[in-house]
């Protein structure tokens, strides 16, 4: 086994208990309707849990919108108020351009593993997230303090995305068998595989209804763990609409993400199967059975990792020296340090 997949195993193995060990202590406070306009940001592996809690924002009925980094970049914000979500687990150069808005919203939340004394490995990042703290921003430490060393972050995803459930009114309760589940399914033979005799195809994920709006997190999980281009997350539905047109000479894996809470879209990718070409095309099914609502998502995920460890096990994938490392820092470390 490569260097990568032994680091990828043991990070991922690690993941329940650091899950569960999370779950110990209930002190994330929900968002409600005072904290409206809710702003929620975050770069690199942290916009999918930042996406997540604008679905589920949105779901329970509150005003809540996703805005890339680049628009902090901005010298002035039009905006009314309301509550800022920060994610970025390491405290990132970038991510700390929404923090020089901290005047221009009632409240600000930043979720990261930072601390902010010298006890952080994180360079210069500890200082900042000091600065942010004296002028009023709220700060939830999530563990693991670091996960350097991969490209591809595994641990701290997934525990942002328990804490932005917690953070969007989900009760504590229902998140309590989310770390069991996840190490059942991590154990588990893979439910398929990202690869055709070996070799990696272009690779989509399906989904339906607004389920997909909160699965980004799952995308960017192939994009940075197989170095896959930018899988898109299509409609079940939408894929008559320019995407069968678009694969239909091309070998392509089509990830399913079905819910048995969803029954009726099985009868959708029966006929999904029936517009293929079984010669080009394949549909791997990642099924829900457990999770209500969007939580289906830490079902898919944990699905999804066993899936992506077994992929870079045989392609033995490097993502320690992974193309353009410490080639980045004009389009990564923008923002000066306080």
């Amino acid at each position: 086994m490569t260097e990568t997949a032994e680091l990828l195993a043991e990070r991922l193995h690690a993941l329940p208990s650091v899950l569960a060990t999370m779950l110990l202590k209930p002190e994330i406070p929900s968002l409600t309707r005072a904290d409206q306009p809710i702003w929620v940001t975050g770069g690199g592996m942290s916009e999918g849990p930042g996406r997540f809690l604008v679905a589920l924002l949105q779901q329970s009925g509150l005003w809540a919108d996703f805005v890339p980094l680049s628009e902090f970049v901005a010298p002035t914000l039009r905006c009314s108020d309301g509550t800022l979500v920060l994610l970025s687990q390491g405290l990132a150069p970038n991510a700390r351009f929404p923090l020089r808005h901290v005047r221009s919203f009632r409240k600000t939340l930043l979720l990261t593993s930072v601390l902010a004394d010298a006890d952080s490995p994180l360079g210069s990042a500890p200082r900042e997230l000091a600065v942010a703290m004296a002028q009023g921003v709220e700060v939830l430490t999530l563990p693991p303090q670091e996960e350097s060393g991969l490209l591809l972050r595994v641990i701290g995803p997934t525990v942002q995305a328990l804490a932005v459930a917690a953070l969007a009114g989900t009760p504590w309760q229902a998140l309590q068998e989310i770390p069991t589940l996840y190490e059942a399914l991590l154990s588990a033979p893979p439910m398929g595989s990202l690869l055709r005799n070996g070799e990696r195809e272009q690779l989509a994920l399906i989904a339906g209804g607004r389920y997909g709006a909160a699965c980004f997190g799952l995308r960017w999980k192939l994009l940075e763990g197989l170095l896959a281009g930018d899988p898109p997350i299509w409609d079940l539905l939408q894929v008559a609409h320019g995407p069968l047109q678009s694969l239909w000479s091309t070998p392509y894996t089509l990830v399913v993400l079905m819910r048995d809470e969803a029954p009726y879209e099985a009868q959708l990718v029966d006929s999904l199967r029936r517009v293929l070409r079984p010669e080009l095309h394949r549909i791997v099914p990642l099924r829900a059975q457990k999770l209500p609502g969007f939580l289906a998502y830490f079902e898919h995920s944990a699905q999804l990792d066993a899936l992506l460890l077994d992929a870079v096990r045989v392609t033995e994938l490097d993502l320690i020296e992974w193309p353009s490392r410490g080639k980045d820092d004009a389009l990564y470390q923008l923002c000066p340090v306080s």
